[in-house]
């Protein structure tokens, strides 16, 4: 049984003045064959600010963030998804958009530093790589480093809008808690973004930064169904594609599981804080699914000998109750016979 622990997720940066995230993206997958992991996505919109002090001091380009996941352990359980994303089909299968234009940042060698996606819908970014360490001063804490261009002229070409995206696998300890019945187990998703009353003792309340759109995103077995929505949050639900996750997550350790047509259903959730980018996001939904284990087969059984021993006392009770009446309208009969006989002598 999985019980209720702490649900408090925080993105901070010493950057946190220079930046705005346009969009943040929590996306939690709980995968039939048990697998479970949360990915972490950042489109960041740099402010002038930024390039300015870079010039100014001629400095290379450097954008730190720390991120709070309460099951985060260690950089074994996580990693960077730039290699799977930056595969045009593998964009589109995440973002949900058309790819009008794919641009690569190769950096002066072969291997692509950075690429520029232009989306039908959601514009231009420049998606670049992370390194991932954990902040050993704060627990349950990663470090995401974001990897700019070394080349001044690649760097400039990145723009005022990157992405990043990277995953942590659950280890051992559940994303949602879970509640069980006799009948069905209630799965609740209860994900807390920048709330200050959740924060841990040494995190960076100072750093946290302004956040204008936060995507929540479940990714739960179909055996799931949906109890309880956010009204406010809640945008659509369906089915997942499993072609699409296969090959998403191929050659990804720690992720890569294989998933059947129907087996998952994908919960969308958005939220907007537009006027006041500061305020933190709250995401709550509640799963439900049937319990078929031996303690409800036992259950089962036990109501099926207990229905069998009332229902063959039903047929005792109503035979003795049909004796009884035969019994009583004899004697009934005998008696009014006898008194009509000592009447008719008198």
């Amino acid at each position: 049984m999985k019980t209720m622990q702490d649900n408090g997720y925080f993105i901070a940066s010493p950057q946190h003045d220079q930046l705005v995230v346009d969009k943040a993206h929590f996306c939690t997958w709980n995968l039939p064959n048990g697998l479970e992991f949360l990915e972490v996505g950042m489109l960041v919109h740099l402010k002038d600010e930024f390039w300015k002090g870079l010039k100014e001091y001629q400095l290379d380009p450097r954008l730190d963030f720390k991120v709070h996941i309460p099951f985060y352990e260690d950089d074994s359980s996580c990693g960077d998804l730039f290699c799977s994303l930056k595969e045009p089909d593998n964009a589109r299968f995440v973002f949900n958009d058309q790819i009008t234009h794919t641009d690569f940042i190769s950096d002066g060698g072969k291997i692509p530093q950075g690429v520029l996606f232009s989306f039908r819908e959601g514009g231009k970014f420049c998606l670049l790589p992370l390194v991932l360490e954990s902040d050993y001063s704060n627990p349950n804490t990663v470090v995401a480093k974001v990897e700019f261009p070394r080349k001044g002229e690649d760097c400039l070409r990145i723009g005022n809008r990157i992405y990043c995206r990277f995953f942590v696998v659950s280890k051992g300890k559940a994303i949602p808690w879970e509640r069980g019945g006799i009948a069905k187990t209630t799965i609740c998703y209860d994900i807390k973004i920048n709330e200050p009353r959740n924060a841990p003792t040494k995190f960076p309340l100072d750093q946290l930064v302004a956040i204008r759109s936060c995507y929540c995103i479940h990714v739960v077995p179909s055996s799931f169904e949906s109890s309880l929505q956010d009204r406010v949050a809640f945008k659509s639900i369906r089915t997942l594609e499993p072609d699409g996750y296969s090959d998403y997550t191929k050659g990804i350790h720690g992720i890569q599981a294989a998933i059947n047509p129907g087996d998952c259903l994908v919960v969308f959730n958005k939220l907007k804080n537009t006027e006041n980018p500061k305020l933190p996001f709250s995401f709550f939904t509640l799963f439900t699914k049937e319990r078929i284990g031996p303690s409800q087969l036992a259950l089962a059984i036990g109501a099926n000998i207990i229905c069998g021993i009332l229902s063959a006392w039903s047929w005792i009770a109503a035979l003795v109750f049909l004796v009884l009446a035969i019994a009583g309208i004899w004697i009934w009969h005998r008696n009014r016979t006898k008194i009509s006989s000592i009447s008719s002598r008198g």
